[in-house]
């Protein structure tokens, strides 16, 4: 069990929580990036709980939420040289992301650094 978990669990397993202990449990459930009622039901916390620590609180960070995208390789119909094989992210309602040769993929990665992912 890692520190951050373990700091989860006792804070978890208190009955009554300090601001230190509400902001392990929000952090943990923004880390997460499930719905607040999933992450208090996982935790046999009451929802009404973490929503007034929420409220008092103020600074806890926002939670991250993950998509599922299909990700297919394709081959352009007709590439222009400097094109060539592409990545397409499809996310549901068909929202789509071209990645092509070339592109940098740290700046896919950035929002996910940027959200502590």
């Amino acid at each position: 069990m890692s520190s951050r978990q373990s700091l989860l669990a006792r804070s978890l397993a208190k009955p009554n929580w300090r601001a230190p202990d509400a902001r392990v449990a929000l952090r943990a459930w923004a880390r997460g990036g499930q719905p607040l009622t999933a992450f208090a039901h996982e935790h046999s916390i009451l929802i009404a709980k973490l929503r007034r620590w929420r409220s008092r609180l103020g600074d806890v960070p926002p939670a991250v939420v993950f998509h599922r995208v299909l990700v297919r390789r394709t081959q352009d119909r007709k590439p222009e040289p400097a094109q060539g094989p592409r990545v397409e992210l499809v996310a549901r309602g068909g929202r789509r992301v071209l990645v092509r040769r070339g592109f940098d993929s740290e700046l896919l990665q950035e929002p996910a650094r940027c959200a502590g992912g």
